[in-house]
């Protein structure tokens, strides 16, 4: 009998454009918020904030 050689392909990061969050608040599992990045100012240009 001759055996076979099995290639298996190394765990792979899940691609994060697709990771989800469960919010119960909100019912359901729902994209993840873009984490803020550190040194970037916080102001909100919507409201004409400087």
């Amino acid at each position: 009998m001759a055996l076979r050689r099995i290639s298996i392909a190394p765990a792979t990061r899940p691609d994060p454009r697709y990771e989800t969050t469960y919010q119960a608040s909100r019912g359901g599992w729902f994209r993840a918020e873009p984490k803020p990045v550190p040194g970037t100012p916080k102001t909100n240009k919507a409201k004409g904030e400087r």
